[in-house]
């Protein structure tokens, strides 16, 4: 995993970040998904670890593009548009516990808007 770095310098000091990388990379857990494009999807935490970002808790969430994706990432108003990979790097506990909560009503409102529904009448064309 790459050093996350704002204006040169690391966000964390080396010996914390070293560990909590290393706890992180064995929860790390990967699944592809293929329709008319394809993600591979890259998600873990080694949180709970007793609070705030101090303490050493990093959840990450990556989609990386396998093949054929039309999508656009705006971050502070910049646009990237077909990107190879996004990454989310969350630090503490509560920052998991709001990600998987946010996580979770994406994906009943998606749903209940006929996104699944969708999905599969397009696979099932292909």
């Amino acid at each position: 995993m790459q050093y996350l770095k704002v204006k040169g310098e690391n966000l964390r000091d080396h010996t914390r970040k070293c560990y909590a990388e290393a706890t992180l990379e064995s929860q790390l857990k990967s699944k592809e998904f293929w329709n008319c494009n394809a993600f591979k999807v890259t998600v873990g935490t080694n949180t709970p670890c007793g609070g705030d970002a101090s303490h050493g808790g990093i959840t990450l969430f990556r989609l990386r593009n396998l093949a054929g994706t039309c999508w656009s990432i705006v971050v502070d108003g910049t646009e990237v548009y077909e990107p190879d990979e996004l990454t989310i790097v969350l630090e503490g506990d509560a920052e998991a516990e709001t990600f998987v909560n946010s996580l979770i009503f994406a994906e009943k409102t998606l749903k209940k808007q006929g996104v699944k529904k969708h999905a599969l009448t397009m696979a099932k064309r292909v």
